[in-house]
């Protein structure tokens, strides 16, 4: 017992089918699974999202897992941010997992994600519990994280989860994470290991929520543009660079081998990419005609910065790192990780130069931002489309709404380009990068009822301009990063300079803001003689806040 709350001990099969029944569902009892299943779920957590969010202690966890089944069998007190802990990892180890008929956990993915929801509700009323009866602990931090980053996958970028990260923010704010390391005074010696790991999470704890706080600014949607943390009132050493069993043994060295990947060498990459973030919501206004005032040089050199960003990446993290097959079978995420980082920053480079890709037309100094569009987008769907030759498993890929979400916007990116802006010579490429995102979400049509709809849209704008991808030549897995000396590609210091005024200013009037999906592509095919480029903005800010 824990105050009004009791735990019960229940298959999955009895967890999915009572609270199913709402009339049979108490707010006051949180289900959780056997030991066994409990067990499964947490392996699906460790090996599968653990290092794409590094913030609790995989033997910790373990630990507290024995730990509150066998205070749940002795009847005795539980902490809820405990259980909440738990609880969260049930969820995306339910959402995560594999399913079959013979699995303890789900038998379809249908099961799979509700008992997902299911696992998310009893730990969003044990954070509601915890909130009232205790003042915040580093346990309600991660459990709120770990949530928002559930509900992420389970809603899309929807409210509650911005809620409860701004609510992990608030607690960590209270519990003075951001002055962790503010004392210059040397610490007590000796220390043992439990101290070295509780020090390193709230550092890893920190740094995500800072993380996040910047690259969630880049992102379309109410918090574009704005952050919680600000640099300069941060006084917390970066995580080190070891993994979880190092830390357990109290060696905080790291790896013998400097180039050797790791989790935490992905999430300290992950901090460099979200300063960047930072720095472009400084320096850009959302509205779309503040922006096209502004020197187009700067532009420029915040993009340079993320083409430096993926230039610079370690090189066990290159985008064109494939086909290391002795590296991937002793790292199998390794795959996964070079997409995700790549991808980050990849599609904050197409949300940077996007509201210039079709205005090439207008000036063709900004074929600079078409270019790395272009390239941004080819390079998703490529890395996407690779996934599937390496050790990652398909419910890891069909179940990450966020991947298919971010092809997406590739797949409009390249549609956009094709049918609207004047020939380009590499028009076989482009059309090789459609054919092939055609081809993914063919396979994915399961995951979401607006990508079928989306697909149907985007191959009537095709066909509406008698668009024909027989010719398309495959695309190319990996990352090309421009050196800057390609002639066709290269921007001399006399076309980086300050945007002219003189554009007809009629094409930027007010965007109508109930705009669709279908609507605009309605728009697009009816319209001869263009498009509204203020709606085409407004789509593209449309589809990046509404994942498919």
């Amino acid at each position: 017992m824990s105050d009004s709350l009791a735990y019960e001990v229940r298959s999955t099969s009895d967890i999915l089918a009572l609270s199913g029944q709402e009339q049979q569902f108490s707010r006051n009892v949180i289900r959780l699974p056997p030991f066994s299943t409990a067990s499964v779920l947490l392996h699906t957590y460790e090996t599968k999202i653990s290092s794409i969010c590094p913030i609790v202690h995989i033997p910790t966890v373990r630990s507290l897992l024995r730990t509150s089944y066998f205070r749940l069998n002795n009847s005795a007190i539980i902490s809820p941010s405990s259980i909440a802990v738990l609880l969260a990892v049930f969820a995306l180890g339910a959402f995560f997992g594999d399913t079959s008929s013979t699995s303890e956990v789900a038998a379809t993915e249908a099961d799979g994600i509700a008992l997902s929801k299911a696992f998310s509700r009893h730990a969003l009323d044990l954070l509601d519990q915890s909130r009232r009866t205790s003042s915040g602990t580093l346990e309600d931090v991660q459990a709120h994280i770990l949530m928002s980053l559930a509900l992420s996958h389970i809603d899309g970028f929807s409210a509650r989860s911005r809620m409860l990260f701004s609510s992990a923010l608030s607690l960590a704010r209270d519990l003075r994470l951001h002055r962790l390391d503010e004392s210059e005074a040397p610490k007590a010696a000796p220390r043992n290991a439990r101290d070295l790991i509780d020090e390193e999470f709230k550092r890893r704890v920190f740094w995500y929520l800072a993380s996040e706080d910047w690259l969630q600014s880049t992102i379309s949607g109410p918090q574009e543009g704005m952050y919680w943390i600000q640099q300069g009132h941060i006084k917390v050493k970066l995580p080190r660079d070891c993994t979880d069993d190092e830390l357990s043994l109290g060696d905080t060295s790291g790896s013998t081998f400097e180039e050797a990947p790791s989790h935490v060498m992905v999430f300290l990459e992950r901090i460099r990419l979200a300063r960047i973030c930072c720095e472009i919501a400084d320096n850009l206004p959302l509205e779309t005609v503040a922006l096209l005032q502004m020197p187009y040089e700067r532009i420029i050199a915040l993009d340079q910065k993320l083409e430096q960003f993926l230039a610079t990446l370690p090189p066990v993290l290159q985008y064109n790192c494939t086909n290391d097959h002795i590296l991937e079978s002793m790292y199998p995420q390794l795959p996964s990780w070079r997409y995700c980082i790549a991808k980050a920053a990849l599609s904050r480079r197409w949300k940077l130069n996007q509201p210039f890709l079709l205005r090439q037309n207008l000036d063709p100094r900004y074929a600079y931002s078409r270019r790395a569009c272009v390239e941004s987008a080819h390079a998703v769907i490529a890395g996407y489309t690779s996934l599937f030759t390496c050790n990652v498993t398909s419910t890891l890929l069909t179940r990450m709404g966020i991947a298919i979400h971010f092809t997406h916007l590739a797949l409009s990116i390249l549609i956009m380009d094709l049918c609207f802006n004047q020939p380009q010579r590499d028009v076989t490429r482009i059309k090789g990068g459609i054919e092939a995102a055609f081809k993914i979400f063919g396979n994915a049509r399961t995951v979401s009822p607006l990508l079928a709809k989306s697909l149907a849209s985007l191959k009537a704008v095709l066909q509406r301009y008698n668009i024909d991808l027989a010719d398309a030549s495959p695309p190319n897995v990996g990352v090309q990063i421009s050196n800057g000396d390609d002639a066709e590609h290269s921007t001399s210091d006399a076309t980086i300079q300050e945007l002219s005024n003189t554009h007809d200013q009629s094409r930027y009037q007010d965007v109508r803001t109930d705009t669709t999906f279908d609507a605009f592509w309605d728009i697009a095919m009816q319209n001869d003689g263009g498009i509204d480029l203020n709606e085409w903005d407004h789509l593209f800010s449309t589809l990046d806040t509404r994942p498919i």
